[in-house]
């Protein structure tokens, strides 16, 4: 499934709106919504010491596993927890704000864009694209967090560590504020990969949300790579003589 949208003008297209899937990584970004927005209220919060205390290395099962990790009983700070969870995509540090989160926060979160709640939902696949690129919109507008929170956010998603994907379709010196998301089926080959993000093109900025499945990552990261670079591309021929 792809959604694609021009965010200055407003102009998109979907492909594959009725797929679901499973957002695993992605469930990140609401986390950081929800987080942010309880900073809001809560001050200093986000300067908070949280010691890394788990039972079990949530981390041991990730394909794409994080370049740096949480030190075993260590003390982080809440906002460097959040990069953590989103730019090198740490589950274990996903699990320890979750200790942190407001439940009532995260799930107004979800309230938010109509999205079905991982937390209460039994059903594995219900993510479809345009939904899930609604956390982004809502962080390009600025209509859910303060500018400046807002802001933070695609800071930190700009800071992902995954660079294939959408990140290899464009140049080197175009950001891209973006999460991936990786799922095996258990008890069957097939793959789920994800990428979604706001390709920053200048003056015309716009939304890419690309979610996949296969029997393969490195077919489905090569496929999203493929497409993100089909898109930059007309992008580019359509609106480069404005640079």
């Amino acid at each position: 499934s792809l959604y694609f949208r021009e965010l200055n003008d407003g102009l998109w297209f979907i492909i594959g709106d009725q797929e679901r899937f499973t957002p695993a990584s992605m469930r990140k970004v609401p986390m950081l919504i929800a987080i942010l927005k309880q900073s809001e209220r809560t001050p200093g919060l986000l300067g908070r010491k949280i010691a890394a205390r788990l039972k079990r290395d949530h981390n041991a099962h990730q394909n794409i596993k994080p370049s740096q990790t949480l030190e075993p009983g260590g003390r982080y700070t809440v906002a460097d927890q959040l990069l953590r969870m989103v730019a090198y995509s740490d589950n274990n540090a996903f699990m320890l704000l979750s200790g942190v989160v407001d439940q009532r926060e995260l799930d107004r979160v979800y309230e938010l864009l109509a999205v079905p709640n991982p937390s209460i939902s039994n059903e594995n696949r219900y993510f479809d694209v345009q939904t899930y690129a609604s956390f982004l919109r809502i962080l390009y507008n600025a209509t859910y967090l303060t500018r400046e929170l807002s802001d933070l956010a695609l800071e930190i998603l700009s800071r992902s560590e995954f660079t294939s994907g959408i990140v290899s379709g464009v140049p080197s010196n175009v950001a891209v504020a973006h999460k991936f998301g990786e799922h095996s089926e258990a008890g069957s080959d097939e793959k789920q990969l994800h990428d979604c993000g706001i390709v920053f093109y200048p003056r015309h900025p716009y939304l890419l949300c690309i979610m996949s499945k296969g029997t393969s990552f490195q077919y489905l990261d090569d496929t999203i790579s493929a497409i993100s670079r089909i898109i930059y591309s007309e992008v580019d021929s359509q609106h480069g003589n404005e640079h």
